[in-house]
């Protein structure tokens, strides 16, 4: 397997993401709306970052030509991004 070539750009925006915590039992978690980041070699220290997914950023596969910068985003509150009135301009 080669590692990628070019810079690469992941989005997770959904709100309904799980991973797994225990493969054995079938265990998952929500995890919230990422974005990830294609960064070969990278690893947590460059970023001062504890490694946890609780961190606010972090790195996967760290140190090899396949890591992964996370970036978990804030959930959307409506399908427009914003309520309608202030996506509108005025009042509703």
């Amino acid at each position: 397997m080669h590692a990628p070539t070019r810079p690469g750009v992941d989005y997770m925006l959904s709100t309904e993401n799980v991973v797994t915590v225990d493969e054995e039992k079938g265990i998952v978690q929500p995890f919230p709306p990422h974005v990830m980041f294609y960064a070969p070699y990278l690893t947590n220290a460059d970023f001062g970052s504890d490694g946890k997914p609780s961190s606010p950023i972090f790195v996967v596969a760290e140190g090899t030509p396949y890591a992964l910068v996370i970036v978990p985003v804030g959930a959307h509150r409506t399908p427009g991004h914003a309520p309608a009135e202030k996506a509108s301009g005025g009042e509703q």
